[in-house]
């Protein structure tokens, strides 16, 4: 599974009883999900200005964020432009 939460979204996603995100809490919870995520400046201050740096740091804790380079999201990037 993959999922995209842009910060138009991170109202819903702070809210796991929220309809639209029940998928995902227990695809996180439940199936072992994990969100992989560049650790940009741009990324941190829209965790911040999202109120969500609570949510962020629980999620680090037990280990359902996966930080990954903006190098390899590129070369990712790339690789899946390929195909």
């Amino acid at each position: 599974m993959c999922i995209i939460v842009d910060t138009n979204t991170f109202h819903k996603f702070k809210d796991p009883n929220n309809e639209d995100m029940e998928p995902v809490w227990t695809w996180l919870e439940k199936r072992g999900g994990k969100i992989a995520y560049s650790d940009t400046e741009k990324l941190e201050e829209e965790w911040n200005r999202g109120g969500m740096q609570n949510l962020r740091n629980r999620l680090r804790r037990t280990g359902k964020l996966k930080i990954v380079s903006p190098q390899d999201v590129e070369e990712k990037a790339d690789e899946l432009k390929k195909k």
